[in-house]
């Protein structure tokens, strides 16, 4: 029977995919899921001055000039959330680079022999990955003394309680 014996891996050059290649369409999904992501948390911001979740726990985002006025104005929310995403940038970069040339078995492989360390892709992705766990541990430290984290600076919003 076939299948019963395990994956039918294609031969080199056949597409790893499908006949044109998964990558390409996950790409996108990938890039429009970042994007609808952070449109939600801007309008979210601007329209409330809080997320789904905010709202659960009583807290908002306020402009500092306007602490009482509830939303945000579009452009300050866009700032917030445009800094908030900078500190990832690095990985969303490696990772569509290094991901972007696999469309075929022949590709993959390629892909996995230079991901393994020493590989030529290695030391990018794992320096992306390392810039962006600094970024999430600057905002947790900024967040536990109890200092506005450095996005909220930059845009000149602060968290306030409901």
């Amino acid at each position: 029977m076939p299948g019963m014996m395990g994956p039918v891996l294609p031969g080199p050059g056949a597409p790893a995919f499908g006949m044109h290649g998964f990558m390409p369409y996950m790409t996108w999904i990938y890039g429009t899921l970042v994007i609808a992501v952070f449109l939600y948390f801007v309008i979210s911001e601007t329209l409330a001055g809080a997320t789904i979740g905010k709202r659960l726990v009583k807290i908002r985002t306020a402009s500092r000039a306007a602490p009482d006025v509830v939303g945000l104005p579009f452009e300050t929310a866009l700032l917030r959330e445009a800094v908030k995403i900078a500190g990832f940038l690095p990985v969303f970069a490696a990772q569509f680079w290094i991901i972007s040339p696999i469309s075929d078995a022949t590709g993959v492989a390629a892909w996995r022999q230079m991901m393994m360390p020493g590989g030529q892709w290695f030391f990018i992705h794992l320096a992306g990955q390392f810039l962006a766990l600094s970024w999430l541990a600057w905002i947790a430290i900024s967040l536990v003394t109890d200092k506005d984290p450095v996005y909220d600076r930059i845009a000149g919003t602060t968290v306030v309680r409901e």
